[in-house]
């Protein structure tokens, strides 16, 4: 009897002992592909994917690599199979006429809780010979808003079958990697990646977003989840959801990564939960005495 006190005892102080229970959850990446534009009204003039700095430090872009897995139901890739830098100045690294390009900022840092957007100037692009201005224009960028273009014209033709644009169908992901990435290398140095998956969101919606969230699985913390598609975009800017599941505006963005506790429980519920599982240890050992 006073064994099965004791031990009503000890579940009694450890729920009113103030110790936490916390719950694992995915590390937050450093940088975030938070929304996708990835089909236009008439041509693909002005696809882009927008980034933000999810980290508590200032990031300097030019460091980074945008990816692209060009099917994630093949076993034949190994990870990104494609790679394009994001430079400074002519954004053109392989375009055969690199006069129809123009520069980016010869420096681009992303303090914490910044966002960029990143043009994919892509063969539409190529062709209607569009410029940074033709960009925010169609959005209506406010001045805020910054922009970066990378070299997205995969035509043999006018660009390089090496490089890569945003696909209206199939299972793609686009990634965010560091610029020493080495494609087919796996998902190891894969800093986020953003899948578009139109076996579940067929058929695409011309200037509508799909957008992202947190990643689900600690085992695939780069792995973003996408939260909706076919929404209204927010170039340039956060949703209120993101905001709030980002935790944006909190004073530090290193608690992003904290994991959620369930101290703020009423005690009293939790007290309660103890008492039943002591009881219900207490009935069950004097039921194996009594037989």
């Amino acid at each position: 009897m006073l064994k099965k006190i004791t031990i009503i005892g000890m579940v009694l102080l450890l729920a009113f002992s103030g110790i936490t229970i916390t719950a694992t959850e995915p590390e937050l990446p450093d940088l975030i592909i938070t929304e996708i534009v990835a089909d236009n009204a008439s041509s693909d003039v002005f696809e882009y994917i927008e980034i933000f700095n999810a980290s508590g430090r200032t990031i300097d872009l030019y460091d980074y690599s945008i990816a692209y897995v060009a099917d994630l139901t093949s076993a034949s890739y190994n990870g990104p199979n494609k790679k394009t830098e994001l430079v400074s100045g002519n954004f053109s690294t392989s375009l055969v006429d690199r006069s129809r390009a123009f520069d980016n900022p010869s420096e681009f840092l992303l303090s914490p809780g910044d966002v960029v957007l990143i043009w994919f100037w892509n063969f539409d692009s190529y062709e209607a010979r569009a410029t940074i201005s033709d960009f925010r224009a169609y959005y209506d960028l406010s001045d805020d808003v910054r922009v970066v273009a990378i070299d997205a014209d995969n035509s043999a033709a006018t660009g390089n079958p090496d490089r890569f644009n945003l696909q209206n169908s199939g299972y793609r992901g686009i990634c965010i990697v560091e610029s020493n990435f080495t494609p087919n290398s796996g998902y190891d140095d894969v800093i986020s990646m953003a899948t578009l998956d139109y076996g579940k969101i067929q058929p695409s919606m011309p200037d509508l977003a799909v957008v992202y969230g947190k990643p689900v699985k600690a085992e695939e913390k780069w792995r973003l989840n996408m939260t909706a598609f076919w929404i209204e975009p927010t170039p340039g800017y956060l949703t209120e959801a993101q905001k709030l599941e980002f935790d944006v505006g909190a004073g530090s963005t290193d608690s992003n990564t904290a994991a959620p506790t369930f101290d703020k429980l009423p005690k009293v519920i939790f007290t309660i939960l103890c008492v039943s599982a002591a009881l219900v240890f207490v009935f069950s050992s004097k039921r194996r005495i009594e037989r």
